[in-house]
């Protein structure tokens, strides 16, 4: 007796027939294939959703911003002090594995003060770990430190503030310390401020200096040339 494979016209298929398996180095390839095409699509989707925030701090060896110091008085007279000072970013160097850039800028008395900086996404950061700087982040009080004369609270703050120093007028978003003195202490106000003031593809177009309890008066550097390398 004959047994037909055929039933209704359609051809059964025994799945143990070698005639009917796909090789095995066919599925290793098509396996390849797949894994790669999935692997590119999630590339690609990373890159697309990439934020690129914009520069502030202008972090690259050979830049320079050249100030003149000015004091301001409590009535909000400003007279200019006569003197220059130039700060730089004298070199990269790598900190627990990152690059960071050396930025040298003359203190207030005494030889120039260095600090080690890096871009973190939207912030600047020095090799502390203290944020120093964002773009994006006016939520929040970054860093609150206790000393036994003040509390220092540091934040962003006045975005889009239009600051003019004898170079121009900037668009610019504030780095600002918020000095609350103890009652003893605040004879000349209280609290006491310090602004860092940075425009968009330029970096710090003005900086208020070290306080002094005694004096009311505040101090600051305002730009007056810049350079950046290409």
């Amino acid at each position: 007796m004959s047994f037909n494979k055929k039933r209704n016209n359609i051809d059964l298929v025994n799945p143990l027939n070698s005639d009917n398996l796909i090789p095995m180095n066919k599925i290793n390839l098509l396996i390849l294939v797949v894994l790669f095409l999935s692997t590119a699509c999630k590339k690609k989707a990373k890159e697309e959703t990439q934020i690129t925030y914009k520069n502030y701090g202008q972090l690259k060896v050979g830049n320079y911003w050249v100030y003149e110091r000015y004091e301001i008085d409590t009535n909000g007279t400003v007279t200019p002090l006569g003197i220059i000072d130039t700060c730089r970013i004298e070199k990269d160097t790598i900190i627990n594995g990152k690059q960071y850039f050396k930025y040298v800028r003359p203190a207030f008395v005494g030889t120039d003060q260095n600090t080690y900086l890096r871009d973190s996404l939207h912030y600047i950061i020095d090799h502390k770990g203290r944020k120093v700087f964002s773009s994006e982040d006016f939520n929040r009080v970054f860093q609150t430190f206790s000393y036994v004369d003040y509390e220092l609270q540091e934040w962003m703050t006045d975005i889009d503030y239009n600051f003019t120093t004898p170079l121009g007028t900037f668009k610019t978003i504030n780095f600002q310390l918020i000095f609350t003195l103890v009652p003893q202490l605040q004879f000349n106000g209280n609290p006491r401020f310090m602004n860092t003031r940075y425009a968009e593809n330029i970096g710090i177009v003005s900086e208020t200096l070290p306080l002094f309890y005694a004096n009311p008066n505040y101090k600051e550097r305002r730009l007056i040339d810049y350079h950046l390398e290409q």
